[in-house]
């Protein structure tokens, strides 16, 4: 317990000192989806990378889209992973999402609540300035239902540094790649 308790003071310790620092306000994000792990994000001005997290900009036709059926809040951040790049092949035939012709993912016809979710059909090589957005949560409204986003529909990268741990068992896509950099793979966790 005492050992909780330092460790807890000097962290508090530490985000006053980042705060004083650097002007947070615009750069801390707390995600409260179920999309991404519940917690604290740095937003970044790394590159857009596969693997990384993302924040989809509150003005985006997503982010409207999702605010306009009350799936999230007026300008609740969206955090979701790239999964694909340029020069990468998405598709969606039917329920499946497929990349480079690999099935990655299946996208729902109905949410929880029964509302119906947007469709898009076919195939579309991506851009130099799109990305494909997939997470691993099954009901994530991300590529699946939107296809590929340009890069100016995002915020920046989100760097976990405060997050709860995955509690929801078994992904709905496969893993999608691995290249996070260190101190994105190993955020303060909590349990």
């Amino acid at each position: 317990m005492k050992k909780r308790t330092l460790w807890m003071t000097g962290f508090s310790a530490g985000l006053v000192f980042f705060g004083l620092v650097l002007d947070p306000a615009d750069r801390l994000i707390w995600n409260r989806t179920a999309s991404a792990p519940t917690g604290l994000y740095w937003l970044s001005d790394a590159p857009f990378t596969p693997g990384r997290w993302v924040v989809v900009s509150s003005q985006s036709v997503q982010a409207n889209w999702a605010q306009e059926h009350e799936f999230v809040g007026e300008d609740w951040p969206l955090l979701k992973q790239i999964a694909g790049g340029p020069g990468d092949e998405i598709c969606r035939t039917g329920r499946d999402i497929l990349i480079n012709d690999e099935v990655v993912a299946e996208a729902l016809i109905v949410d929880s609540s029964g509302r119906n979710l947007p469709v898009w059909d076919g195939c579309v090589r991506l851009e130099s300035d799109e990305l494909f957005l997939l997470t691993p949560h099954p009901a994530s409204l991300d590529g699946r239902y939107f296809g590929p986003v340009k890069q100016t529909d995002l915020d920046g990268v989100a760097i976990p540094v405060f997050v709860a741990r995955d509690r929801q068992g078994a992904s709905g896509c496969k893993a999608i790649h691995a290249d996070a950099r260190e101190s994105e793979a190993n955020p303060v966790v909590l349990s």
